[in-house]
């Protein structure tokens, strides 16, 4: 038996130095020191600031009740520190790798590993030294971090990096959890995890926010053993190639949101997608498929599901069992097009509405999905690059306006200044990144243009203040009337100005045309 004494805790700061002691008031500077220096069962604290190391592997707890811990400090959310791995394609390289029983990562943005299978956070893998013991890792949990920028190796398949990678090499994994976690961009897949070693058990993916990538969570190389997986209260959204791909057995696939995928859910037929639980998930807006079985997708129950605006169900498979779903339009209170997880709520007038065979709603609870405790995003996106600028040309009837975020976001605008995004009706017409871009039209001469934008993120925060995009166009040549345009372009330009002011002093102009031509000047002709 293992004799647990009081464990120590530790701190890393950009400001510290790893000749220090790593206490709070003498911090070490990188985080492979304080890996190096604090034993199992240890706190490692995490000051705010970017950490630019790679391949980072926390010893083991001593047991499930006293675990490793590798948190951002403090421990609330109210700062991420960045782990930056800073990857090139084709390496092996990952932020943090845990071959070790009994860690808890948490509160940390890690970015930017890949190469191979690897993921910017790998659990239980062969590449990298020292790896898992044969038994495997065990009691891992990942939450409430940020992941994003895995290197895809300019691929995006199955097959490419991800953002989290759990197996790799044969070593099996158990009671392992990602929870409240943002995994996002690059078109890296979002977790893949490889099920097939055997004592590969419990596996809970819950409370996620998926979102710009190209699988959002993937189960691949399974086998018909009942293993304990469970994917549930998900916000996948917005994937190149399916938002749950399922080739595992007794699954349970429940109360996720899936949105603006070309599929939302497979199960494929290679080892697995069998007598897998598929209940409350609402499984809306994607482009192919709702749910896709194959061949070997068979005796699966398919419980209580929203599957509308998309081709429904491609079903290939065997005795797949399908109760109570609901394909037709579901009434959400957020619209056809719900910008937020909330928006998927169900309106009292919905068919769904208390219609499920327990007594609530069809499709997912949105109360449930998504982020949970303290968020990723507890601030609204950030705007900027807003396009066009100053004055265009005469003549343009019509333009495109454009605006870059600092996360996905969905944008309206408004031309009226001070309206709350909820009640602007004007969305644009490519959004839900980062970069947003729509047309206006009816433009005319001479008159100047202001466009109040706001945007809201996926976790609800929306924007209190506008963003404005200003512009103006142009009167046709030789309009100008104060005789300030000396090179006829519509435009006083400001030497154009200092010359008329002078020709004002000399006596040749009267007050009255040096005010045109500052009103020109300031407002265009």
């Amino acid at each position: 038996m293992i004799s647990f004494t009081s464990a120590a805790t530790y701190y890393v700061s950009p400001a510290g130095s790893d000749s220090n002691d790593g206490s709070y008031t003498h911090p070490f500077s990188t985080i492979q020191h304080g890996f190096s220096t604090m034993g199992s069962g240890d706190t490692l604290y995490i000051e705010a600031g970017t950490y630019y190391e790679q391949n980072l592997e926390p010893p083991a707890g001593l047991d499930n009740e006293h675990r490793t811990i590798v948190s951002g400090y403090p421990a609330d959310g109210s700062v991420y520190p960045v782990i930056d791995a800073d990857a090139t394609a084709g390496t092996h390289t990952t932020a943090m790798v845990v071959n070790n029983d009994y860690i808890t990562v948490q509160y940390l943005d890690l970015r930017n590993g890949g190469g191979s299978e690897d993921g910017t956070v790998s659990v239980a893998t062969q590449s990298f030294s020292p790896a898992p013991g044969a038994d495997g890792v065990s009691y891992i949990t990942i939450d409430h971090c940020k992941i994003s920028g895995t290197n895809t190796g300019g691929t995006t398949n199955l097959y490419n990096p991800c953002h989290i990678r759990l197996g790799y090499g044969g070593y099996p994994f158990n009671h392992v959890t990602v929870s409240n976690c943002e995994l996002s961009g690059s078109y890296a897949s979002g977790l893949k995890i490889n099920s097939m070693y055997a004592g590969t058990s419990d596996i809970t993916i819950v409370n996620n926010y998926i979102h710009d990538v190209a699988s959002g969570v993937g189960v691949k190389w399974g086998d018909s053993i009942n293993r304990n997986f469970t994917i549930e209260n998900n916000f996948i959204k917005i994937c190149s190639e399916r938002g749950i791909y399922a080739d595992q057995d007794y699954l349970g696939i429940i109360n996720n949101i899936i949105t603006g995928c070309p599929t939302g859910i497979k199960f494929h037929d290679n080892f697995g997608g069998s007598n897998c639980f598929i209940s409350h998930n609402t499984v809306y807006g994607n482009t192919d498929y709702a749910l896709y079985f194959t061949t070997g997708g068979s005796n699966n129950q398919v419980v209580d599901n929203i599957y509308y605006n998309t081709p429904s169900v491609y079903d290939k498979g065997a005795n797949n069992m399908f109760t109570n779903n609901l394909d037709q339009d579901p009434f959400f209170v957020g619209g056809s097009t719900p910008a937020t997880i909330a928006g998927f709520a169900l309106t009292p007038g919905s068919p769904g509405y208390h219609a499920a065979g327990d007594g609530t709603d069809i499709g997912a609870d949105a109360n449930l999905v998504g982020i949970q405790g303290a968020t990723t995003y507890a601030t609204p996106p950030v705007c900027s690059n807003g396009q066009p600028t100053g004055t265009l040309a005469s003549a343009t009837a019509q333009t495109t306006l454009s605006l870059s975020t600092d996360e996905a976001a969905t944008c309206r605008y408004s031309e009226t200044a001070g309206v709350a995004y909820s009640s602007m009706t004007d969305t644009f017409s490519t959004t839900g990144g980062t970069s947003h871009s729509t047309t206006v039209i009816e433009l005319t001469d001479g008159n100047s243009y202001n466009y109040y934008v706001r945007c809201i993120d996926g976790s609800g925060n929306a924007n209190s203040n506008d963003y404005t995009i200003r512009f103006s166009v142009a009167n046709l040549t030789g309009s100008c009337t104060s005789g300030a345009d000396n090179d006829e372009d519509s435009v006083v330009s400001t030497a154009e100005l200092i010359d008329y002011v002078s020709e004002w002093k000399s006596g040749s102009i009267s007050i009255s045309d040096l005010i045109a031509a500052i009103a020109e000047w300031k407002d265009g002709c």
